[in-house]
């Protein structure tokens, strides 16, 4: 195993600062707003959408009591430059948690709130790239799956990272755990 060496810390801590601040301004501004928390239900109709919400949160979601993760993998077989990766990185981060705030929304929460942990990991070929979105799907993850533009490095309609989660750890890595980390 080779030494991280400080271009490849550097690139690490920046895409992790980069994800985490993109999720949390794609959060505050869904679920954060002012008018949303001061306004009080005014009608029946209300009332009851007030009562349905508040029976869902009583009920345990799967993921409950579970470290959640999300993991980036990412395709090494197609030469993209560090900061190529970093924003390819982001879009996965970034669509996944998009889709996820408007079905699962605690989910995501409860994630940002503990740490927002993600792993970015090698894939060697487009195939394995997909078998992973497959396995993903058929476990119920989230995931998201980026189709270049093919603007500046890479081919158009090149699929160069899958991020898979946040979700439940343990269903996780079952599907990625025998990956390489980046």
């Amino acid at each position: 195993m080779s030494t991280p060496t400080l271009s490849s810390l550097l690139g690490g801590l920046s895409l992790a600062i980069l994800v985490t601040c993109a999720i949390y301004r794609i959060y505050h501004r869904l679920y954060r707003s002012p008018s949303a928390s001061a306004s009080a239900p005014s009608s029946s109709t209300s009332h009851a959408a007030a009562a349905r919400k508040a029976a869902r949160s009583r009920e345990r979601p799967l993921w409950k009591g579970e470290k959640l993760k999300m993991v980036l993998c990412v395709r090494n077989d197609i030469g993209m430059g560090k900061g190529k990766m970093m924003a390819q990185c982001c879009h996965a981060a970034v669509g996944v948690v998009t889709d996820l705030m408007q079905t699962e929304p605690e989910l995501v929460e409860h994630w940002n709130e503990h740490g927002a942990m993600k792993i970015a990991t090698k894939v060697q070929s487009e195939e394995e790239l997909l078998e992973l979105e497959r396995a993903a799907i058929a476990a119920g993850l989230a995931n998201y799956l980026v189709i270049d533009a093919g603007h500046t490095q890479i081919a158009p309609d090149t699929k160069t990272v899958l991020s898979i989660g946040p979700g439940p750890s343990s269903k996780i890595d079952l599907i990625t755990g025998k990956l390489k980390l980046m």
